[in-house]
């Protein structure tokens, strides 16, 4: 099971933030958190079943015992992508989405990844904050390039990691001009 430490901020701050692998009994706050941004165009809609068939593949933010944000993971090439982030409205600002982000990148890290992928069509300036350059797509490989349903108006954003063993960076990544 993989859990960040603590990172929301000093001693006496709102309650301590822990993300976590998700587990077969989150499926359903994972499915209603999701549900308001897939309401509003911001994610996929997904069937409760969706996430309790691909859980395995979940982060969870979790503030005293309830789901606050989460994020799915998947491996595509060398790349782990990253989709269905959110974190539910109360609780955005205090940076639980890097501390999804920053758990992401450690389970990349693991798999041996070269990069995080993320597909956005509101959220693209969140993620260049988060060190993410939006990809061109006329040097976007197929398998990532099929990411992004047609029509949609979504972007795709791409940040290298690095192995911690060698600290170098991976290959070039093609920034949109």
């Amino acid at each position: 099971m993989t859990t960040t430490p603590d990172l929301t901020g000093p001693v006496g701050t709102a309650a301590a933030v822990v993300v976590r692998d998700a587990e077969a009994a989150d499926a359903g706050a994972l499915y209603r958190l999701s549900a308001a941004f897939a309401a509003d165009g911001c994610l996929l809609p997904r069937a409760e079943h969706d996430f309790a068939d691909r859980i395995g593949e979940f982060l969870v933010a979790l503030r005293a015992g309830e789901v606050v944000g989460c994020a799915g993971l998947t491996e595509v090439d060398d790349a782990l992508v990253v989709y269905n982030l959110c974190v539910a409205a109360p609780a955005q600002g205090g940076g639980i989405g890097r501390r999804l982000i920053a758990a992401a990148t450690l389970r990349g890290h693991r798999l041996g990844r070269r990069r995080l992928v993320a597909a956005s069509r509101t959220s693209g300036h969140w993620f260049l904050r988060q060190g993410f350059q939006e990809m061109d797509p006329r040097h976007t490989p197929a398998p990532l390039a099929a990411l992004v349903p047609p029509g949609r108006g979504s972007l795709l954003y791409c940040r290298g990691l690095y192995s911690p063993l060698t600290s170098r960076h991976s290959p070039a990544i093609h920034a949109r001009s």
